[in-house]
C-alpha cells in the first residue's frame, strides 16, 4: 500500500509490484490533522504487505550529502509538537532530505503493520521523471491550500519548497518571485503541473496569463481504469511507484 500525508489531505493507493500497476486510489481531506483523524484513517486500512508512507509536510530541508542536515532542520522549525525526524539519501542529486512527520502517524502505522517505510514527497519527485526534459522547469503539485514547487535551471536543482495559498493570485505571486530570483524566463521555462488543478479552473487560467509553456505531469505507470479523475491529480502517488518498483 502507498500512502501520502499532508497538512489537510491523505492519499491512499493499492500497488501491485508484480504487475507494476495501481489497483485502487482514494483521496481524503480534513480541516485539522489530529490524533482522532489519523486513527480514523489508519483504522480503515487493512491487509498485510508493505506500506510506503510519503510525507508532504512543509517541515523539511535538502542539504548536500555529508552535511549535518538534522541540526539545520531543528533550527529551522524548532518543532513544538510531537514529531519524528527522518531522512532520505538522494544520491542521484548528491543531497540528503531531512524531514519531520507527526509522531501519531509514525506510531499508528508502525503499531499496525510490520513492514513500514518512509519517504519524503520531494525525494519521490527527484527520483521520478515527470515526462518532460526541459532544462528550465518548475514542477508544481497542488493540494488543499498549499502547493509544492521544485525548480530546475539548466538541469540543476535550485529550489524545493512548500507554500500556502488561498487564491490563484497567491500562486502567481510566488512563481513570479521564483522566476525573478533564479533569473528564469517566463517565455521559456516549462511549468509541469499536477495535483488538484484542472484546465478549466481559474487557477490554470491565471497561470496561463504569465507562462507560455504549461504541461500536466505524465504518470510513470499505468493509471487506475476505474478512476474518474485525471491522472495528474495523483501524480505524487504515481511517483511513489518509481521508488518501490
Amino acid at each position: 500500500m502507498l500512502c501520502e500525508w499532508g497538512k489537510q489531505y491523505c492519499s491512499l493507493a493499492g500497488f501491485d509490484a508484480g504487475s507494476n500497476q495501481l489497483n485502487w486510489l482514494t483521496y481524503k481531506t480534513y480541516d485539522v490533522l489530529d490524533d482522532s483523524t489519523i486513527m480514523a484513517i489508519v483504522d480503515e486500512v487493512s491487509g498485510a504487505g508493505t506500506v510506503v508512507i510519503a510525507t508532504a509536510f512543509p517541515e523539511f530541508v535538502l542539504t548536500p550529502l555529508g552535511q549535518d542536515g538534522e541540526s539545520i532542520l531543528q533550527q529551522l522549525y524548532n518543532p513544538s509538537q510531537s514529531v519524528v525526524a527522518l531522512f532520505d539519501n538522494i544520491n542521484e542529486w548528491q543531497v540528503k532530505n531531512h524531514y519531520l512527520i507527526p509522531k501519531a502517524i509514525h506510531n499508528a502505522f508502525n503499531d499496525k503493520f510490520s513492514n513500514v517505510s518512509y519517504i519524503n514527497f520531494f525525494t519521490a519527485v527527484l527520483k521520478s521523471h515527470n515526462g518532460y526534459t526541459s532544462s528550465d522547469q518548475i514542477a508544481i503539485h497542488f493540494s488543499p491550500n498549499q502547493f509544492s514547487v521544485l525548480v530546475k535551471k539548466s538541469g540543476q536543482l535550485q529550489l524545493a519548497q512548500v507554500y500556502s495559498y488561498q487564491t490563484p493570485l497567491d500562486v502567481v505571486y510566488y512563481l513570479l518571485k521564483i522566476v525573478e530570483e533564479f533569473n528564469l524566463s517566463k517565455e521559456v521555462t516549462a511549468l509541469i503541473i499536477s495535483g488538484l488543478i484542472e484546465e478549466n479552473s481559474d487557477l490554470y487560467k491565471e497561470l496561463y496569463q504569465y507562462f507560455l509553456h504549461i504541461y500536466f505531469a505524465k504518470p510513470p505507470v499505468g493509471t487506475v481504469d476505474s478512476n474518474t479523475f485525471p491522472p495528474h491529480f495523483f501524480t505524487s502517488i504515481y511517483n511513489l511507484t518509481a521508488c518501490v518498483s
